[in-house]
């Protein structure tokens, strides 16, 4: 069974429900990739409180380097889209806790 889930956070709705959903049921251990662009500043503000009222651990992982490092539209623009995005964001939760092997998102 299961123990150890990573839950990926965005401060929306989907995964906030899903954090409630499973808090009773799994050790949670929350991740949130700071991409750096407007909104993200008041996501990652209602994370923050989702974590402290749900009592699980926030792991902040930093990807705004990484995405100025390709030559993109700039964030904010409706033209932005990094292939695979998912993908990755995936993975770099996973680099977070690389010991577990279960990671759940509510996109």
């Amino acid at each position: 069974m299961v123990n150890d889930v990573i839950i990926q956070l965005t401060g929306g709705v989907d995964s906030t429900v899903l954090a409630y959903y499973l808090k009773d049921k799994y050790q949670l251990h929350a991740v949130f990739i700071y991409y750096d662009y407007p909104p993200q500043r008041k996501e990652i503000e209602i994370v923050k409180d989702l974590v402290k009222n749900i009592d699980i651990e926030l792991t902040v992982i930093d990807f705004s380097s990484y995405i100025k490092s390709f030559d993109l539209p700039p964030i904010s623009s409706i033209n932005y889209r990094l292939r695979y995005q998912y993908l990755i964001e995936i993975l770099a939760a996973f680099s977070a806790y690389p010991n577990f092997n279960t990671v759940a998102v509510g996109w």
